[in-house]
């Protein structure tokens, strides 16, 4: 899905909403410096709650879960890596339950005729992710002000943006800090997928 800015009628630059997903890394952190004129709200769905809500909804999809999902590298692929890779949405570690999904990585991905073909049934879960994650009951909506920190581990959280109006004036535009961390020492998980995590720029996902 885009994730431009674009503008009204009225001239107030608008971004519009960041999908739900979860990182490479194994913790993501925000500082909030400035907040958007309206909207921006985050969204946070636990992965746990998410694997129930598909067994209860649709648990002839839950196995695909567990299958391997084709994510584009995004162009950050090193010399003779192919541009995707293959990872399970769910998968355990021991007796913990761990997450990665990014959404418009795995139909990014569909570009390269090397990855196999979704097929009806991981577009229709792709389709009940979605619903899952933007279902009110399921998300903690967190509406940020200026100061507030939000720190979250991948492995185990969606996260997720709804659309904003910015301000006109360019010091109060909306500002946030974000940092991706590998923190083996936490977590003994060995599968934090380093190759996808890193610096980005303020407008890359958020």
């Amino acid at each position: 899905m885009p994730r431009e800015i674009y503008w009204d009628m009225c001239g107030i630059p608008v971004k519009t909403r960041a999908p739900r997903r979860s990182d490479g890394a194994d913790l993501i952190g925000l500082l909030c410096l400035n907040i958007p004129r309206n909207g921006g709200q985050s969204r946070v769905c636990s992965s746990v709650t998410l694997l129930d809500e598909v067994l209860a909804r649709r648990p002839d999809l839950t196995a695909r879960l567990f299958r391997p999902w084709y994510y584009r590298r995004n162009n950050e692929q090193a010399e003779g890596e192919a541009p995707a890779f293959p990872k399970p949405i769910c998968f355990y570690d021991g007796e913990h339950l761990r997450t990665f999904f990014v959404g418009w990585y795995v139909r990014d991905a569909q570009r390269d005729s090397s990855v196999p073909r979704l097929t009806e049934a991981q577009n229709e879960l792709l389709t009940l992710i979605d619903e899952i994650c933007r279902d009110p009951a399921v998300y903690l909506p967190i509406d940020f002000r200026t100061g507030d920190i939000q720190l979250l581990k991948n492995c185990y959280t969606l996260h997720s943006r709804t659309a904003f109006e910015d301000w006109l004036e360019p010091e109060r535009r909306r500002h946030l800090l974000r940092v991706w961390i590998n923190a083996q020492a936490l977590n003994a998980f060995v599968h934090a997928l380093p190759d996808m995590a890193g610096a980005r720029s303020d407008d890359s996902f958020l």
